[in-house]
């Protein structure tokens, strides 16, 4: 196919508007066309699923329905969270509780169906039939394992060929589930009790020698001992003789905070201000603070009745600061005096970094392992009670049953089915058809191949009305020549009555110019005006681009083209 041509009928590369487009319309018309090779493929689909009807296998199917028992006990549930090592062995090497999707898989898998599949080799065998070649992984296949939505409600359904045998195999088939079911519990209530007693062993050892050490530092380094309960959880624990150090640290530096804004203060209300607030904190009462309240109350008395240079007046101010000089006296030696005494503590307190590191340390290291101790010991009773405690199998929830009819799509179906298939396959292959004949149906087309203007269409099923046309034609297109010649220049397989047809009818309207039908280019380029005559599916894409190529070549130019329709 030539490079201009586009990928369906022929399409140009001169016109981009249509470049990979199907015209729908065109589509349908091309399926019309080709009608027989559609209805040829419905008939061969129609068959084909006769055939595969009529001789496919038939199988028998049945089902029951089983609840998987999700929910454990509180206990077990308690045990599976407590501690990692646990929780795997209880769950068979899994960190958590096995979902139900992969519960499926197990239910399929040769550990749990093993003993069903022996016995339908053995029940075949006693029939005489060959089970050398049978294997496993083939015949699962045949029982499937589904869940109803949003429940732990198991669909299980086996289908076999013979009719007789799915029942007792379906027995078979819930038998196996219900002893898998308390197989798995129990056998990881054993290996839970073997690790656990294990542990315990081995942390009442490590337990009572971390505590020694721990006591025997505290003894040897003057450390007050401590309470255990919450230390394990601890990263930082608080020592008693630490704790203490550092309140007297954090007291020292407000004493001396207070100290220094007190020495500070000149102000007399904001030294007896600030000497009550200490004095309150202390819990303790000054006779001078007495002392100033009844002077200041004086001292108001008088000045609302007497002047500020009265006698009096002036004797009470001076007592006030007198007063007021031995509070702050009184309260910086109480303020000193309790700084001695945090000092006190402090010092007392001290204990190097790496004795309080160490302490610290042994400390966590013997709580931890106390805790481990007491956590193991529960979970070992814990343990011993879930293995009292009796649990029922999965349940059957419905008895295993028989389809009353075999498996196998329905005939009328399958028939329905090869027929839209055959329809479905003849129409691509009708489309691929069209496509590879390239043959133009679409006047659009045509005249974005060409890339030329179409002058007139003359339809085939109205002959009478060619007159008109070929008029339209001569007065319009062709007004231009009165004595020279038309060169009409068929392309395609055109049907000559329709060639005599449009001769006779431009003859009719051009008296006075020559109608020359002619393909020879050479010929036609002896006429005065050239025009081209195509009709609808009678050529090709690469018909009209060579056709064109050859007017390129000549140098010939077209007025433009008919078209029969």
């Amino acid at each position: 196919m030539p490079p201009e041509q586009n990928s369906y009928y022929g399409k140009s590369n001169d016109s981009s508007a249509f470049e990979d487009e199907i015209d729908l319309k065109q589509a349908c018309l091309a399926l019309v066309r080709n009608t027989k090779l559609i209805l040829c493929c419905m008939a061969g689909g129609v068959l084909l699923s006769f055939y595969l009807g009529v001789t496919e296998k038939k199988f028998w199917r049945g089902e029951f329905q089983i609840v998987v028992n999700r929910q454990e006990s509180g206990i077990l549930s308690r045990l599976r969270s407590s501690e990692a090592g646990l929780s795997s062995i209880l769950t068979g090497g899994g960190a958590k509780g096995v979902n139900l999707q992969t519960e499926m898989v197990i239910l399929k898998s040769p550990s749990v169906l093993i003993p069903v599949y022996n016995y339908v080799k053995n029940i075949n065998q006693e029939l005489g039939l060959d089970t050398e070649g049978w294997r496993f992984i083939s015949w699962v296949t045949n029982v499937d394992v589904e869940t109803e939505k949003g429940t732990t409600v198991l669909n299980v359904s086996y289908k076999d060929v013979n009719k007789d045998f799915v029942l007792p195999i379906l027995n078979k088939i819930s038998e196996q589930y219900q002893n898998y079911s308390g197989q798995k519990r129990y056998k990881g209530l054993l290996l839970g009790f073997d690790y656990l007693e294990e542990q315990v062993s081995r942390y009442k050892e490590i337990s009572y020698k971390s505590m020694k050490e721990v006591q025997q530092y505290a003894i040897n380094k003057d450390l007050s001992p401590m309470e255990f309960i919450g230390v394990e959880k601890s990263r930082n624990p608080s020592i008693p003789t630490e704790a203490s150090r550092i309140a007297a640290i954090n007291k020292i530096r407000k004493i001396n905070s207070k100290l220094k804004l007190f020495e500070e203060l000149v102000d007399q209300e904001e030294i007896i201000a600030a000497a009550k607030i200490i004095l309150k904190e202390k819990e303790l009462a000054s006779i001078n603070l007495s002392k100033v309240s009844e002077v200041s109350q004086r001292l108001e008395y008088l000045r609302e009745h007497y002047t500020v240079n009265d006698e009096d007046i002036i004797d009470l101010e001076d007592k006030k600061k007198v007063l007021i000089s031995l509070i702050k006296v009184e309260v910086i030696n109480l303020l000193k005096a309790n700084l001695l005494e945090e000092e006190a503590i402090k010092e007392s307190s001290q204990r190097s970094k790496e004795v309080l590191f160490k302490y610290k340390e042994l400390l966590q290291k013997a709580a931890r392992d106390e805790a481990t101790l007491r956590n193991l010991k529960n979970e070992l009773q814990a343990l011993r009670l879930e293995k009292a405690r009796r649990e029922e199998p999965w349940e059957l929830i419905s008895e295993p049953v028989l389809f009353d009819k075999p498996l196998g799509s329905n005939l009328q179906v399958q028939l329905i089915y090869g027929l839209f298939g055959g329809l479905a396959i003849g129409s691509i292959t009708a489309l691929v058809y069209e496509k590879r004949k390239n043959i133009l149906y679409n006047k659009k087309e045509i005249e974005a191949t060409l890339g030329l203007p179409l002058l007139e269409i003359f339809s085939t099923n109205k002959l009478e009305g060619w007159h008109e046309s070929a008029e339209f034609l001569a007065n319009g297109a062709l007004a231009d020549i009165t004595n020279g010649s038309i060169a009409v220049i068929p392309i395609g397989e055109i049907d000559n009555t329709y060639v005599k047809k449009l001769h006779e009818a431009l003859k009719c309207v051009c008296e006075s110019r020559k109608i020359v039908i002619t393909r020879d280019l050479i010929k036609a380029s002896k006429c005065s005006k050239k025009l081209l005559v195509i009709s609808l599916g009678t050529t090709t894409g690469e018909v009209l681009i060579k056709f064109k190529k050859r007017l390129s070549i000549q140098n010939m130019e077209v007025a433009g083209w008919i078209l029969l329709e």
